[in-house]
């Protein structure tokens, strides 16, 4: 049996030893390096350093070195971050509910489980979508106006239903 010792590089019967059931090859690919807490590869690529599933073929997080991108579910990211499609039971992207921040950030989307906001500049929160209670488009009968609710002002639309 063959084994391996950390420590020292020798053979022994200690129980630290690691151990194989025949002789192993042992390669040493530069492929990435670690620094401090740094990760970066040998050279750049378009899939310089990829997280696979174990099928070891279908990518799960790509990082482009080359042109700065990374792609979650795509082994071709096309913009700085690129994620891949949902489908009919997952959505792409998720937002969970939190709380918004003290003092808007300028490029903040913030959702605090009831409404999503952006905000553009600093110290500027919009929202751009709400509860159905807050924006709210009906018709209202007999007259055929259309009321629209946003943001808690009222406005009426004149709706034509028919050709009359």
């Amino acid at each position: 049996m063959n084994y391996l010792t950390s420590a020292t590089g020798t053979t022994g019967t200690a129980s630290t030893n690691i151990v194989f059931s025949t002789s192993p090859t042992l390669l040493t690919p530069t492929i990435i390096d670690l620094i401090g807490s740094n990760i970066y590869p040998s050279v750049d690529s378009t899939t310089a350093i990829q997280i696979l599933k174990a099928d070891a073929a279908t990518a799960v997080i790509t990082v482009d070195t080359t042109n700065s991108m990374v792609g979650f579910g795509t082994t071709t990211p096309s913009a700085y971050v690129t994620i891949k499609g949902g489908t009919t039971t997952i959505a792409p992207l998720k937002l969970t509910s939190g709380t918004n921040l003290t003092t808007a950030e300028a490029g903040a989307v913030e959702f605090n489980g009831t409404n999503l906001f952006f905000s553009p500049i600093v110290a500027t929160r919009h929202s751009v979508l709400t509860t159905p209670a807050a924006n709210v488009v009906s018709p209202t009968a007999p007259n055929r106006t259309l009321t629209v609710v946003v943001d808690g002002v009222t406005y009426y639309i004149a709706a034509k239903t028919t050709n009359d």
